[in-house]
Formats: structure tokens, C-alpha cells, sequence
């Protein structure tokens, strides 16, 4: 049986023994967790599809969803009348009799729109949840499609704050803190790599946000949230390099996406055209048994006398990413970033500062000093806001620091210098930065 201790100051005082459950960070707890969330959400679905007065919230209608799970919230959805709530009520009850879990109701929030205050309070009546106010709140950010402004956040930078002045943090090197970084952006849980569950989320988008629209012709009407505007102000960024590799044909869509060389068949051709022939929603499987194009459009737009339909396979389309001209690859974050990002010329110096097991925090200040980027006194002075301050070397104490003075000229610096060419038998020969960067730019050919 496992037995606890109690760390008071460093040190540990007695020990108690575990009875039941899991100690915090085993790694079954989330096993467990989804596993007994699995059995909840089926006693939903059942009970739901039994009753006749439940009804499903209109957004969630389409796709039937009752409850989102996350690691320590659990989000139930439904349509704000009396008959709905009883059906939650009864699936909770049974959940609680099957599992031995008692959910704690006083602790529990219900968020209404547009709901009769009479029947809310019937509804706070049957289950006694406190009543909160939207937008929902989830880890300190609130829930909503509009641009988070700098108040919305700062619950969430305050918890950051704290964290970050912990006198333990104070000892995280650069590595660390980007890969803490990364992995909140991400990784799953423990910092592990894993990919991101998004297909609830994209049947949602097709079903209530694209509906009978496609991504790349659907308008962004006045008014569009703003997460949506943003999505679809890098399409035509982005579209060039989307081509579909065709399999069975069914996932790829026939006038819209780049499966020929021409480019979207759509590109070429005016929509009026595509929606008199009925093909705006057709698949490219679809377009294969219509034998193609029609000659009526072969002899209207020219350039698709040269469109070749695929042969069909017995395998799903595969969306890839063109990576150059010459080079496609499978879609992912990395390749976008790759191609789309801002590229500039490498400079002579950068494998001085980045190369193969260097210590990322001597790399990171040697890529500030190559920049002449490092916060010495020259450059702080026009920042420092007392009058006339008296600002000195701190290691000889004779004038300001700059670049030049802190590595060369400091006579504290010159005899670290002296010792350290002596000891390696090396002949830098250069008094400034300029010099010794040419120095090891040379001795790294050399080398």
C-alpha cells in the first residue's frame, strides 16, 4: 500500500497511508478520467434519444453534442427548457449510482441566453447550480469569438507572473524556457509530443460555419467573428501550395482544390458556369464518372483541353503541402511555417553561434553580442531617467561599458584575455569585435 509523507521547509514529517484512488501524477489518472467521462456520455446519448422533450442546444443540434470533456472541466450543452434539464438531471443521478461518484452540484455554474427568467428559475430549482455570466471562463480566458484584448487576459498573465517569480524559475536556463514554451503550445500532457483531437471541431465548422459553402470561395460576411476574419485573410496566401494527390477521389473537391497542375479547376472557369452544371459541391470521384468536363467548357475556357482525370484508387486523398516547385510533402505546421515565413540571408557568422551540441543559453548571448545587442551602459543611457548618472565598468571601474570596452578594452578584461591565450597557445590578434569575429570565422574553416 502506497504510504505518503508530508514535506514541511525540506524537510519530511510522518507519513500516512493511501486508502483509494491515485496519487497526484500517476499516469493512469487520465486513463481513468476518460473512461469514466466515456461512460457519462453514453448515459447522455441513451437517455436523450429516449426522451421526447429533450432538446440539443442549437448549435449542437447537427452533431448531437451533449458534453465536452477537458482535464478538469466538463461542459454539458443544452436547449434552455425544463424537459432538457430533467434528462441532464437523470443522467448525472445514474452516473453517480454506476460509478460511486458524487458530483458536487453547489460547485457547478449554468450559463443562460435568452432564457424566460420563470423558467430559468425552475431550471436553477432541479439542478442547483450558482448562475454565472458569459462569457464562460476557462482557465482565467474567456470563451468567445471576438479578438482577446490585453484585459481579457489578465487572470491568465497575473497566474504567469506568480509563477515566473518563484525563486525556483529564477534558475531555468533559455533551453528550458522555450521548451517549457513550446510544449504549453504544443505537447500533451508531461511536455509529450501528440497531435491535436480537432475533428469534433472541424464537423462543426463544416456543419454551422461552411454549411453548403466551400472554405476557399465562402464570403466573409460584416460582422464575422474575428478568429474567422483572421483564418480567412491568409487564403490566398496559402492556397497556391494545397494540392490534393488523388485516391479514391471522394475527399477532394472538383472545382476548388489544386489536383491538376492548372491550379483549381475554379480558378479557370466563372462560378455562374459551376453552379449552372451543378458541380460547386461535387468531389473529383463525381466529376471521373461524368467522364469530365464538358466540351461546351473545353471550347469556352481553353485551358482545360489539357485537364487529365486521375485514375481512381481504393485509398483516401491525401492533402499535401508544395514544398517548392519540385518537392511535395505531406501537410504539416512545419512545412507552412517553412514556406511562408519571411526569409532573409544567412550571415557568415551563423554557424559561429549555432551548431552542433552547443549549450542554448551560450548561443543565445553569443547571437546577442554578434548583434552588439547585449544591455551594456551605452546603449541603456539614453533609457536611464535620473540626471546625469554615473555610470562605470563594474569590473575596472574606469568608465562606461559598451561592447567594445567590456571585451577588449576593460583592463580586466585584457589580462582574462592574456591568461586565456596562454594557456591555449592561440595568437588572437584583434582589439575589437570586428576583428575577433573574422578571427574565429577563420579558425572555424580552419578548424
Amino acid at each position: 500500500m502506497t504510504s505518503y509523507s508530508i514535506c514541511v521547509n525540506g524537510d519530511l514529517h510522518g507519513f500516512f497511508k493511501g486508502k483509494r484512488g491515485l496519487h497526484q501524477g500517476d499516469p493512469m489518472s487520465p486513463y481513468l478520467f476518460t473512461l469514466v467521462m466515456e461512460v457519462l456520455t453514453l448515459m447522455l446519448e441513451r437517455n436523450a434519444s429516449r426522451s421526447d422533450s429533450f432538446r440539443y442546444h442549437p448549435k449542437c443540434d447537427k452533431l448531437k453534442i451533449i458534453n465536452l470533456c477537458f482535464a478538469d472541466v466538463l461542459f454539458l450543452f443544452a436547449h434552455g427548457s425544463i424537459g432538457s434539464v430533467r434528462v441532464i438531471q437523470k443522467s448525472l443521478d445514474e452516473f453517480k449510482r454506476c460509478s460511486g461518484l458524487n458530483p458536487s452540484l453547489l460547485k457547478n455554474t449554468a450559463f443562460f441566453a435568452n432564457v424566460k427568467p420563470s423558467i430559468k428559475n425552475q431550471i436553477l430549482a432541479i439542478l442547483p447550480f450558482d448562475e454565472g455570466s458569459l462569457p464562460v471562463r476557462y482557465l482565467g480566458l474567456p470563451l468567445f469569438s471576438s479578438r482577446l484584448m490585453y484585459r481579457d487576459c489578465i487572470i491568465l498573465v497575473d497566474r504567469v507572473r506568480k509563477r515566473i517569480n518563484d525563486w525556483k524559475n529564477k534558475f531555468l536556463s533559455f533551453a528550458e524556457i522555450e521548451k517549457l514554451l513550446c510544449g504549453f503550445l504544443w505537447c500533451q500532457r508531461d511536455l509529450k509530443r501528440g497531435k491535436a483531437k480537432q475533428s469534433l471541431w472541424v464537423k462543426w465548422v463544416h456543419e454551422y460555419k461552411l454549411a453548403s459553402h466551400h472554405f476557399w470561395t465562402i464570403p466573409i460576411v460584416a460582422g464575422s467573428p474575428w478568429s474567422w476574419r483572421e483564418i480567412f485573410q491568409v487564403r490566398a496566401e496559402v492556397r497556391p501550395y494545397f494540392i490534393f494527390q488523388i485516391g479514391n477521389g471522394m475527399r477532394a473537391s472538383a472545382m476548388f482544390e489544386a489536383w491538376i497542375s492548372l491550379g483549381p479547376i475554379a480558378s479557370h472557369v466563372n462560378m455562374n458556369d459551376i453552379i449552372l452544371a451543378k458541380l460547386e459541391r461535387a468531389s473529383v470521384r463525381e466529376l471521373v464518372h461524368r467522364g469530365g468536363v464538358s466540351n461546351e467548357w473545353i471550347q469556352k475556357y481553353h485551358v482545360l483541353n489539357s485537364v487529365t482525370l486521375p485514375m481512381l484508387w481504393n485509398v483516401e486523398d491525401t492533402l499535401c503541402w508544395k514544398v517548392n516547385d519540385d518537392t511535395v510533402g505531406r501537410f504539416s505546421g512545419a512545412h507552412v511555417w517553412e514556406t511562408i515565413r519571411p526569409h532573409a540571408g544567412k550571415f557568415n557568422w551563423y554557424h559561429v553561434v549555432w551548431f552542433s551540441h552547443c549549450i542554448p543559453k551560450h548561443a543565445f548571448v553569443m547571437w546577442l553580442l554578434m548583434g552588439e545587442r547585449l544591455k551594456t551602459q551605452d546603449r541603456l543611457k539614453p533609457w536611464e531617467l535620473r540626471a546625469n548618472p554615473i555610470l562605470k565598468c563594474s569590473l575596472c571601474n574606469d568608465c562606461m561599458d559598451s561592447h567594445a570596452h567590456l571585451f577588449f578594452q576593460c583592463s580586466f578584461s585584457m589580462h582574462v584575455w592574456e591568461r586565456v591565450t596562454k594557456m591555449l597557445r592561440i595568437n588572437v590578434g584583434c582589439n575589437d569585435w570586428k576583428g575577433f569575429v573574422q578571427f574565429k570565422l577563420a579558425a572555424s574553416v580552419l578548424g
